[in-house]
């Protein structure tokens, strides 16, 4: 709806709790603002304070502010939900309830899904990134087309680690 499926956020920052003795280090609680640099006006907030189970975005514009989460999607003027662009897929609203059942049959017909690889790739490094932005409790830049942030060593050390025996790139 914003164009922003080929890019990502330019700016970052956010609080949380991670789990304290889970096996693994993902947050608990969380609020993460993104500002996405290519769209006038985009703000991006993301946070676990929703009333349904999951993570919940609310996206301020020029034009007002979608909210999204789980099983929803709402905005502070409908019309801008209902309103088709050439960034609009209206298969995404169904996505959820048929996100896995696409997937099989893509795996059938060797069609694109509806949450194309590149599209689930800038989704998960929102995710990614404010793990980051928590874990080093500031703000911080990101570079969508290198993939790197700008002028931040500390944090490029973040973005991999050492890999096993015998497994490199």
């Amino acid at each position: 709806m914003i164009g922003v499926d080929g890019s990502g956020p330019t700016k970052m920052e956010g609080t949380g709790q991670f789990h304290e003795n889970g096996p693994h280090g993902v947050l608990r609680q969380f609020e993460v603002k993104f500002i996405y640099g290519n769209h006038e006006g985009g703000e991006l907030l993301c946070t676990s304070q929703t009333e349904e189970f999951g993570v919940h975005f609310n996206l301020y514009g020029d034009d007002g502010r979608i909210s999204v989460s789980r099983r929803r999607i709402s905005a502070s003027d409908p019309d801008i939900v209902r309103t088709e662009s050439k960034n609009y897929d209206d298969r995404l609203l169904e996505s959820y309830v048929r996100h896995y059942e696409n997937w099989l049959d893509c795996i059938h017909t060797r069609e694109r899904s509806i949450c194309d690889v590149e599209i689930g790739h800038r989704s998960v490094t929102v995710f990614h990134l404010a793990n980051l932005a928590v874990r080093l409790g500031r703000p911080l830049s990101w570079n969508p087309d290198r993939e790197t942030f700008v002028d931040d060593p500390a944090a490029d050390r973040l973005l991999s680690r050492p890999m096993r025996s015998p497994w490199r790139i």
